[in-house]
Order: C-alpha cells, then structure tokens, then sequence
C-alpha cells in the first residue's frame, strides 16, 4: 500500500495504482488516502485473521 502511494505520487506503475483505488475505499495516491488506505487494510486484515483463528480452533477443538 505505502509503495503503491508512493508510486502513484510520482506517476510510475498507474495500473496497480487504479487497481487499489478500486479494491480499497479509502486509498488516493495522496499522503492521507495512503495512511487511510494503510489503516482500511489493517482493520480488515485483523477482522480475517480473527474469523480465521477461530475457526480453525473451532474445527481443531472439536476433533480431539
């Protein structure tokens, strides 16, 4: 995310720029849309991972 904003301030790699402005809401090649865009995919990753976690504890629980 802090590699495509940097790249999309200076002009370099425009495709993969529009394509995360397209899957993260928050995200402009800006100093605030790339913290926003940073901030979006932190919460969302933890929210996965967290439904992750438990269920695979779920499932592995349920087994012994």
């Amino acid at each position: 995310m802090l590699l495509l904003g940097l790249f999309g301030a200076i002009g370099v790699y425009e495709g993969g720029v529009e394509m995360m402005k397209q899957w993260h809401l928050f995200f402009t090649p800006t100093l605030v849309g790339t913290i926003a865009g940073i901030l979006e995919a932190v919460v969302i990753t933890g929210v996965f991972t967290y439904l992750f976690v438990e269920l695979y504890n779920r499932i592995t629980g349920s087994l012994s």
